[in-house]
């Protein structure tokens, strides 16, 4: 009183109606002694006991206009095997521009953040399609403070959370998640965390800590079953951007998935990235995606730090096989440390059932740099080496006949039958500047036909252009003495078949050294028989591989 900042430590209405209204310049209409007074709050009222009331309370500085009102709750109303709650609260408003409508049981007296004191809450707030249930302790009616409480939030996508929650999470699948959550001192702790995104089962537990500097997030999720689609909202994305992913909204909606698709240039979210830091932990047990059906699994270790984000550990199972690897960006630039072991061909590149089957295990190996702020602008720049082996193989007859151009072949094996033959050596290495992939070496090697090639793989574009020159070790009366070129978009390219034009053997166009220092790691393995590196050095390439065999 002596400050003329008075403590109501219980304020108790009874059959009252309260209008308050406060504008965006602060002018309250609450204010009796001095009205114009926008400067702030004196009054501070700790606990709140409402009876048979009713309260608008409109403040345009955070856009809320509502009306709640207090009735004494009937126990037959309440939810079987919960502890009967004495009254009953219920709100009507908008908050941003949004309608919500909210009912619930709580405990006969409210309190606000500054009492220290806590009260029992059970209900739901509804906007348009999205539900939040509570059941809990909280601190404050309006400024939820310290809680101890159940969240279950049900809606067709988490972006429509905003503008509840203090920030928008990424437009995602319909979902469904309950967590333990309690909050202290600026920090939230989701424990018990489950439910589903999509088709996607989620379980697991987080913290978000808003003490330090910059909000701190830890995360750490698993599934059993999992659909890329439904997670990709983890990085930040929406699904609907990849027309793999798309569903039924819109034919509006599709079109414009297909054009991100072709070409993203969604930026990168620099400033964002320095405005939290975060540590993700996601394991994934069995993940699949439509356009991608070779997808196995997923095991990530991820950091954003001061605007830097690391993937320390990455091992994606595809295909049969793992890549392994490390990822990092800052915002400028972005480096790619990759490793493909055991990727069996056949199940990434499929085949008819009536047709052989092409079989091997593929390893790679890719280390890239590329900056900019935005994934074109990354893969624009891009600079480093690519290179793949394939050895100890199966291949269709029928293919290495197209392949090699022996017309005759092709059709005696048209009335004979395919059959398949060894595959002895597939090769294949590229080196990028400013987002051009020039070959080093291209080449396939199998029992009757051996191929050279030479080409570069376009990034900024998304397309490649290789010729392929054929040699078969027994040629036929119609064998075509010719090329093959390969060009169009890299996920649909062409083919035609031209000129021969000699090419070098195994496609070579760098000194053999700095050839089999891009093989080397690759070769320097325990293999069954080190065919590969058998068919390099015979081209020149002195690999120099370490052979264990089995």
């Amino acid at each position: 009183v002596w400050q003329q900042r008075p403590i109501i430590s219980h304020l108790m209405l009874t059959d009252a109606n309260v209008d308050m209204e406060r504008r965006a310049d602060g002018l309250r209409n609450w204010r009796l002694v001095d009205p114009e007074d926008r400067g702030p709050g004196k009054v501070r009222v700790l606990t709140l006991q409402a009876e048979r009331t009713k309260l608008r309370f409109l403040n345009e500085a955070i856009e809320l206009d509502m009306m709640a009102q207090a009735t004494p709750a009937e126990t037959a109303s309440q939810p079987k095997g919960k502890d009967a709650l004495p009254s009953r609260l219920t709100f009507d408003g908008s908050y941003h521009g949004e309608r919500f409508v909210a009912a619930g049981f709580a405990g006969s007296v409210l309190s606000f953040r500054e009492s220290g004191l806590s009260f029992p809450l059970r209900g739901h707030l509804i906007s348009g399609k999205t539900r939040i249930d509570v059941d809990g302790m909280f601190a404050d009616i309006f400024d939820p403070g310290a809680i101890d409480a159940t969240v279950r939030v049900a809606g067709p996508s988490l972006s429509r959370i905003h503008p509840f929650l203090a920030f928008q999470p990424p437009v995602s699948r319909p979902y469904v998640l309950e967590a333990q959550i309690k909050q202290g001192d600026k920090a939230y702790t989701f424990a018990k965390l489950h439910g589903k995104v999509g088709d996607t089962d989620i379980a697991g537990e987080a913290t978000y800590d808003r003490n330090a500097e910059r909000p701190v997030a830890k995360v750490s999720l698993r599934s059993e079953v999992a659909d890329l689609a439904d997670i990709i909202f983890l990085t930040g994305a929406d699904y609907r951007a990849n027309g793999s992913f798309a569903h039924a909204d819109t034919g509006r909606a599709r079109a414009r998935a297909g054009v991100a698709a072709a070409a993203p240039k969604r930026a990168a979210p620099g400033k964002r990235m320095r405005a939290f830091d975060a540590h993700l932990q996601l394991q994934l047990k069995k993940l699949k995606a439509a356009a991608v059906p070779m997808l196995e699994s997923l095991r990530l270790a991820a950091d954003l730090v001061d605007g830097t984000l690391k993937v320390t550990e990455l091992d994606l199972g595809i295909a049969g096989g793992h890549i392994t690897g490390a990822l990092d960006y800052d915002g400028t630039v972005a480096h790619a440390s990759l490793d493909a072991r055991n990727i069996r061909l056949e199940r990434f590149v499929p085949t008819p059932p009536s047709s052989t089957t092409s079989t091997g295990a593929i390893r790679a190996r890719l280390r890239m740099t590329g900056h900019g702020d935005s994934v074109t602008s990354v893969l624009a720049s891009a600079k480093g080496e690519v290179a793949a082996i394939v050895e100890g193989g199966r291949i269709s007859n029928l293919v290495d006949a197209k392949l090699g151009l022996n017309v005759g072949k092709i059709i005696g094996l048209k009335f004979r039958g395919d059959r398949d033959i060894e595959l002895t050596c597939g090769a294949a290495a590229f080196d990028f500047n400013n987002g051009i992939g020039k070959s080093q070496v291209v080449l396939l090697e199998t029992e009757q036909t051996h191929t050279d090639g030479a080409g570069t793989i376009d990034l900024r574009e998304r397309n490649i252009d290789l010729l392929l020159t054929p040699q078969p070790k027994n040629p036929g009366f119609l064998t075509l003495n010719s090329s093959i070129h390969v060009q169009g978009p890299l996920h649909k390219p062409g083919f035609k078949i031209e000129e021969r034009v000699p090419l070098a053997p195994a496609g070579i166009v760098a000194p053999p050294a700095a050839v089999a220092a891009i093989f080397r790691p690759l070769l320097e393995t325990r293999q069954a028989g080190g065919q590969c590196a058998a068919v390099l050095n015979a081209q020149g390439v002195q690999t120099r591989a370490v052979v264990v065999k089995k």
